[in-house]
């Protein structure tokens, strides 16, 4: 039994009969040959590269994926309304009833611990138990949040005062858990893809083609961002029932999903690989920055040659060892641009469902338009998988992550600017202008700005399309720079760039109010801009090391 778990760790050998071809992009098989065939540095350049098939382990890590985000995301779409307003709010669902700007506050606060925790799980990962424990763990004290949740947003709960405690005692379990997942769940679905770099292969049609690693690990995220995408919707069913039966009812749906996932996962584990930490290599690569920073902030200096001769020292690792770190510290530095491009995103959850509460919204929910952006991502992303991708790579044409990344931001920078056209509209228009349901002609709030909400669906339009070349984009960059000791380090790090993004949203919540937060929406759009022209200055030449 320990031997069958030990040769279940190691990375497979696979031959062109274990993962069959056709595959799911070119139609490529194999002529005949029971051994994978090298290309040599020619056919790397003159023949198209295309995706190899998927194995199950990645279809049920996908699954799980997307339970979680149904879970997390038909949870949280409904935490605006269940923090800002009161049980008795005439127009809008609530329960704490603790105003806009503390809302805001309590989101941002949960945000930013759910993405600092990750770092923690990631070290524990890399270091001791391996992602598979890992994830595994976060996912029982995932459910263990949940059910705290549920239990004190039941009505008897709130009229006793047990909401607003309860709620924070599940944030933070919640946050812990959360961060779990997010540092282990993307290298685990990857992990899955256990072949080696370039194979030559055959389509249908006789075309020679190569089988690539790096196109098959973009699928993979792809694969698992589309899943991520198709949990949000969670939101659509959750958003009613929070209006029509109650805040717990809402909890309960996706929790009881997320419990079915776990189970599931959890049974099927013979089928996924599995790397457990050979050693903790993380001292290691401590100690190897603090001698490139004493070198001039150059990680050669950390070379064991150059350390032996400036210092008289012998260190426990090697040169490539070093050029592995090189490549983890440029991902850490390019996900800088994802700070605020982060920062507008969250505005989705927040100022985007308090700027449509003050809009007529003609009996739908205003967290229900949320939703629309995990729907564009769930359309968009298969058609520049199996339409853009493969056209472009036919036409020799390069689509690197910081391309991708950088479009991303641009459509991000775009959505901005339309969200603070929105909000300069509701200002322009009655009763109220530019204080909305807080003058005596909004009959004590229950009369908005007549403004119809529907007016925000492009910007959940252009917050999807630039996720779909973004956010994927950017889980590949983490996973394909690190070294496969430090994969979850760098994914974390990825992640922490998002709680810096929720850091700067804290800092700027005294203007969250009207009517400040038109020159907030047009200060971020001006800023996501210029991100995008900055990181593309900066990083355009790490494409040359892609192609």
């Amino acid at each position: 039994m320990e031997e069958a778990i030990l040769d279940r760790e190691k990375p497979q050998e696979f031959t062109v009969d274990a993962i069959p071809l056709p595959n799911l992009e070119s139609g490529a098989t194999s002529p005949g040959s029971k051994e994978r065939v090298q290309p040599t540095p020619e056919e790397l350049l003159e023949c198209r590269h295309v995706k190899n098939s998927l194995s199950t382990g990645v279809w049920l890590v996908a699954f799980l994926g997307l339970a979680e985000r149904f879970c997390y995301y038909g949870i949280i779409v409904m935490f605006q309304n269940y923090i800002q307003n009161s049980r008795t709010d005439p127009l809008r669902p609530g329960a704490l009833g603790l105003g806009q700007s503390l809302a805001g506050v309590i989101q941002n606060c949960f945000t930013l611990f759910s993405l600092m925790t990750p770092i923690c799980a990631a070290i524990i990962a890399d270091s001791w138990l391996g992602r598979y424990r890992t994830l595994c763990i976060a996912l029982c004290i995932y459910i263990v949040g949940t059910v705290i949740l549920i239990t004190t947003s039941l009505p008897t709960a709130l009229a006793h005062g047990s909401g607003l405690p309860g709620f924070i005692v599940a944030l933070f379990v919640l946050g812990f858990a959360v961060g779990g997942v997010k540092a282990t769940i993307g290298p685990f679905i990857a992990d899955q893809c256990t072949d080696e770099a370039h194979f030559i292969s055959y389509t249908k049609s006789g075309e020679k083609v190569i089988v690539s690693r790096e196109a098959t690990v973009e699928y993979i995220f792809n694969i698992y961002y589309w899943c991520v995408n198709a949990g949000a919707l969670a939101g659509i069913a959750t958003t009613f029932m929070e209006k029509d039966i109650g805040f717990w009812a809402a909890f309960l749906m996706p929790s009881c999903f997320l419990a079915a996932a776990v189970v599931l996962f959890f049974a099927t584990k013979p089928l996924y690989v599995d790397h457990r930490p050979d050693k903790n290599i993380l001292p290691d690569a401590f100690r190897a920055c603090l001698y490139g920073i004493k070198g001039g902030r150059r990680m050669d200096a950390a070379k064991p040659e150059n350390v032996l001769e400036k210092y008289g020292k012998t260190v426990p690792w090697t040169a490539s060892f070093v050029e592995e770190l090189k490549n983890g510290l440029t991902a850490f530095r390019a996900f800088i641009a994802f700070v605020i491009y982060w920062l507008c995103q969250t505005q989705m959850s927040t100022n985007l469902i308090s700027q449509s509460a003050n809009m007529n919204s003609h009996g739908v929910p205003n967290d229900l338009l949320p939703t629309i952006n995990s729907v564009t991502v769930v359309i968009l992303l298969p058609i520049v998988q199996h339409l853009v991708n493969p056209t472009l790579r036919r036409m020799k044409i390069a689509f690197p992550p910081i391309n991708r990344m950088t479009v991303g931001f641009i459509i991000e920078a775009m959505a901005m600017a339309y969200v603070a056209g929105i909000q300069k509209l509701v200002y322009n228009t009655g009763p109220c202008f530019d204080h909305p349901r807080k003058c005596a002609a909004s009959n004590n709030g229950d009369l908005p700005n007549n403004v119809n909400m529907l007016i925000q669906i492009p910007v959940y339009v252009l917050e999807g399309a630039g996720e779909v070349f973004s956010n994927p984009a950017g889980y590949e960059y983490a996973y394909t720079k690190a070294s496969m000791s430090i994969k979850a380090v760098v994914q974390a790090a990825f992640q922490f760039s998002s709680a810096a993004g929720s850091a700067l949203a804290l800092a700027l919540s005294p203007t969250y109010k009207d009517p400040q937060i038109l020159t907030m929406f047009s200060c971020l759009a001006g800023f996501m801009f210029l991100d995008a022209c900055i990181f593309y200055a900066c990083f355009r030449k790490e494409n040359k090391k892609s192609n």
